[in-house]
């Protein structure tokens, strides 16, 4: 993880209540965001709430929703986000 945020790699933040509980996911995102890499915050178990630690490191952004009906466009959207960011380079 260490040299992927080095390389400002996409961190891919899949966020559930078991994401936020875990200080390993933490340190990571974390880490990431001090680095200022790329965070792409994917929402994979329905109706979750971006809240606590989570909240003040995403902030304003707007995570993708996998749990939606619409699966397939919002796959696409989780590509067309790592695709920007890996395009940045």
């Amino acid at each position: 993880m260490k040299k992927a945020i080095g390389k400002r790699k996409p961190i891919l933040a899949c966020l559930s209540p078991a994401y936020r509980a875990s200080k390993v996911c933490m340190a990571e995102v974390e880490y990431a965001n001090k680095n200022s890499s790329p965070i792409i915050s994917v929402i994979v178990e329905a109706k979750y709430k971006i809240q606590g630690w989570l909240k003040h490191i995403i902030g304003g952004k707007n995570p993708i929703d996998l749990t939606q009906k619409n699966f397939n466009d919002e796959l696409l959207e989780v590509l067309e986000e790592i695709e920007k960011t890996t395009s940045l380079d």
